[in-house]
């Protein structure tokens, strides 16, 4: 996930909080990143792993745009599904985590990524089914 300076990576295995060892979360490493350049330079990188990006987003609860800010390693899908309802690609993943409310019930880790657009949707719907398909 790349959130302003920082590159994100969680990793496919989980691990328990040291305040709440019940909880399970994916372990992550992340990465300062200090200029627009060596951004650019660490997004070409991830596109040339062939892991899975997209340009679109949609608009939150507030009416703010956010954009699919996530990227997806093609090896660390379990599950893929498509909610037209809601313009959405849900990514369930190989590694479990803790529910929210309920620390002891395991589900997969998921990343989505959400449409505005129903074009948009379905375009990046076609382009990660081939990509998917081909491996």
């Amino acid at each position: 996930m790349i959130e302003g300076n920082k590159v994100i990576f969680n990793l496919d295995y989980g691990v328990s909080l040291q305040e709440n060892i019940d909880k399970i979360i994916p372990d992550y490493v992340y990465m300062i990143i200090k200029n627009d350049e060596e951004l650019a330079d660490m997004k070409a990188q991830i596109d040339a792993l062939g892991w899975l990006t997209s340009e679109f987003g949609s608009y939150d609860r507030n009416n703010n745009y956010r954009a699919n800010n996530r990227m997806v390693n093609p090896s660390a899908i379990s599950f893929i599904k498509y909610e037209e309802r809601k313009n959405r690609i849900i990514f369930n993943l190989r590694n479990s985590i803790s529910f929210n409310r309920e620390v002891y019930q395991r589900t997969s880790d998921f990343v989505y990524f959400d449409h505005v657009d129903v074009g948009d949707y379905n375009s990046e719907r076609v382009r990660i089914t081939a990509i998917l398909g081909a491996r």
